[in-house]
């Protein structure tokens, strides 16, 4: 499958033009297709040519509402979608297993964390729809629930039975899944498809991208993250990293099934 960012920027500088932009080497000592937001390359933060097609086509393979692309992966990712979600002084429920990115986020949202413990699975923990529902009960006024899923063990939580729940509610479910970008290829399923609202992945974890690359997906409007991602991220983000960032999911979406569909077959 040919690669959208890789076929237009080799396109771009196939006749050698002179460049007088960023980075430095111009493409002499390093990688000819590093470059940074000039015509016809797009730009991640306002994307309206070669990397909104990019992301709408990841989008399309994970089911997702919109897809962004992140630089900055799972933590950019976490801490984006909890200052677009709330408030300050608004309240958010965070497990106990939090990744360490989530403070940050909290700070600068001014949100208020309620901390409760997952339901222990060893070696692990998930979260049940039980769990959820104490929550809610003992804190009616809460906005968003975050949940880690699968957690640095693989333990699953019962994200479609929770998303159906809060999305009565009213309540927003954003799911932490770091290392489960590879759960869509199998018979598991993933948060995306079991209806979570906001879905961060780190796709340097369990596909073949760069690392620090990740995508976050949304069910609903993506403008109030992309505003944030514009102060937490990197204003000249590594078309490399997005190159090989798509060209994971296109791996994926390819041979993913198998590969995965493999390692669990040698489970069983």
């Amino acid at each position: 499958m040919e690669s959208i960012l890789r076929k237009n920027l080799i396109r771009i500088y196939e006749n050698s033009p002179a460049r007088f932009h960023m980075p430095g080497h111009k493409g002499r000592f390093g990688d000819p297709l590093d470059t940074t937001e000039v015509p016809g390359s797009d730009s991640l933060h306002d994307p309206h040519g070669i990397i909104k097609d990019v992301e709408d086509k990841i989008a399309s393979y994970c089911g997702a509402g919109e897809s962004i692309m992140l630089v900055g992966s799972t933590t950019a990712g976490l801490q984006s979608a909890i200052i677009a979600s709330l408030e300050k002084g608004e309240r958010i429920a965070v497990p106990v297993n939090a990744h360490r990115s989530v403070y940050p986020g909290l700070s600068i949202s001014g949100a208020e964390p309620i901390y409760y413990l997952p339901d222990e699975t060893p070696p692990g923990y998930s979260v049940s729809l039980k769990t959820v529902e104490r929550l809610i009960r003992e804190n009616p006024d809460l906005k968003v629930i975050l949940i880690v899923s699968p957690d640095y063990y693989g333990c699953l939580s019962e994200i479609e039975e929770i998303a159906t729940f809060l999305h009565e509610k009213g309540i927003t479910l954003i799911v932490d899944q770091a290392h489960g970008a590879h759960l869509r290829y199998t018979e598991l399923g993933d948060a995306v498809a079991q209806g979570a609202d906001i879905v961060v992945e780190s796709s340097h974890k369990m596909l073949s991208a760069p690392t620090q690359t990740g995508v976050l997906h949304t069910r609903g409007d993506g403008r109030p993250i992309r505003k944030v991602l514009r102060i937490l991220e990197s204003s000249s983000p590594s078309y490399l990293l997005l190159m090989g960032l798509e060209e994971a999911y296109d791996f994926a979406e390819c041979e993913g099934r198998d590969r995965f569909g493999a390692v669990f077959d040698a489970h069983e």
